[in-house]
């Protein structure tokens, strides 16, 4: 089940945060990969790292250049070994113009 995000304009670039704990403690897993792709299939981010901010906190600044949902998936590497996947989703809206 996908959990959703948030919805933010085109043309932003929006942290994505990951955070993982073992036991409640926050940890850093082996690997963390993101994978962004469009609701038609689009590629937009593939098996890009993550950015560490602190022990098992971690993003990836994702820049959304078109409207429609962005389907993520985050996939990483636990300390025992057996890869996981973290699957969310956002919505990009094209700002509103004032016409005068």
């Amino acid at each position: 089940m996908s959990q959703e995000i948030g919805n933010f304009f085109v043309g932003e670039t929006i942290p994505v945060y990951a955070e993982f704990r073992e036991d409640g403690v926050l940890t850093d897993p082996s690997t963390v990969k993101i994978y962004v792709t469009t609701m038609g299939g689009t590629n937009v981010v593939t098996n890009q790292g993550m950015t560490s901010e602190s022990t098992g906190l971690y993003y990836y600044n994702l820049a959304l250049e078109n409207a429609g949902q962005y389907d993520i998936t985050i996939v990483y590497t636990d300390t025992l070994s057996r890869k996981r996947a973290r699957i969310m989703y956002l919505v990009a809206v094209q700002p509103l113009q004032v016409i005068q």
